[in-house]
């Protein structure tokens, strides 16, 4: 473990990646109104609000972001040159279509008889910032270990 090989690209990532851990535990990322259906026009149909985090608002995509974050922070500890940028690159694009798909199509399903309102809160945005900020990372890396392994090119004096 050599710090000292770890890019810019990807300390951004990982950065990043650590940030986004953090959003996932403290923030809240999803609020839910329980309704129940009227079923006669004089029913009032009043619901409780509440309001969730990443670990509770989802059954398994909070496991995979978190082995995207594990392997934003682990993979540039390890030094993986060019294929290791890729692997920050290919976990920062999952976790970032990850978390862009539950802002699309939020996480909860109704019982029966019963209406849920799904709605994004602070924490889904902040965590889809940070996920496409380590994107960015991850491409930079890539981009700088592509000029670290380039030869030098010899230069041809004009006679």
């Amino acid at each position: 473990m050599n710090r000292s090989t770890v890019t810019m690209g990807e300390a951004i990532a990982a950065a990043c990646g650590v940030l986004l851990l953090l959003a996932m535990i403290a923030l809240p990322w999803f609020s839910a109104t329980v309704q129940p259906v009227a079923t006669t026009s004089t029913d009032v149909a009043t619901g409780a609000t509440n309001i969730v985090g990443a670990f509770n608002a989802y059954t398994v995509i909070d496991y995979i972001l978190l082995a995207c974050i594990v392997l934003l922070v682990v993979v540039p500890l390890l030094g993986g040159g060019r294929a290791g940028a890729g692997v920050v690159t290919a976990a920062a694009l999952l976790a970032f279509g990850l978390i862009l798909y539950s802002i699309i199509s939020p996480p909860g399903h109704g019982a029966t008889g019963y209406t849920v309102i799904v709605t994004a809160q602070v924490g889904v945005y902040i965590g889809v910032a940070f996920s496409a900020l380590a994107v960015i990372g991850g491409l930079v890396a890539i981009g700088q270990a592509g000029a670290a392994g380039q030869a030098p090119t010899a230069t041809h004096d004009a006679l």
